[in-house]
């Protein structure tokens, strides 16, 4: 309701651990959200009837990335902290066609599909973080429109 601007603003939206402010989903791709965290998700998503959340404000070093869960329910990662400011990152934005919700990555370089992007629930952490976007991504091919 606040947000409609039908009630007063409610002091949770200030904490710490509040919907603006948590980042327990937004763990960098590099540090891979906790099992008891993809729990959470699963039960938010489910509870919200939704399978997706995108969120923002932890810079991702290696671009937008997902964490998907055993249950598939999926987080979108889309800070790349591009400004020079904060980490000169890529230009990257994320793509969720109206048709049928199939998420890719669009680059200065192309599109990347969304499963290139994706980590997997109790995957091993990458090693290296991408370059600023596109080629040598896992299956990607540059100029690629497959999803």
């Amino acid at each position: 309701e606040w947000l409609r601007g039908n009630a007063e603003r409610p002091p949770l939206i200030d904490q710490e651990d509040s919907p603006l402010w948590n980042r327990a989903f937004s763990a960098p791709a590099d540090r891979p959200v906790t099992p008891s965290n993809a729990r959470k998700l699963e039960h938010v998503l489910n509870a919200m009837g939704a399978s997706r959340m995108i969120v923002g404000h932890t810079p991702q070093a290696g671009g937008i990335n997902s964490f998907v869960t055993e249950q598939g329910y999926e987080v979108w990662r889309t800070d790349t902290g591009m400004s020079r400011w904060v980490k000169n990152g890529p230009l990257e934005c994320l793509e969720i066609t109206p048709s049928d919700g199939t998420a890719r990555v669009l680059t200065r370089t192309g599109v990347v599909p969304g499963a290139v992007r994706r980590m997997e629930e109790n995957a091993v952490a990458p090693r290296t973080r991408r370059a600023n976007s596109g080629a040598g991504e896992r299956g990607y091919v540059e100029g690629s429109t497959s999803t």
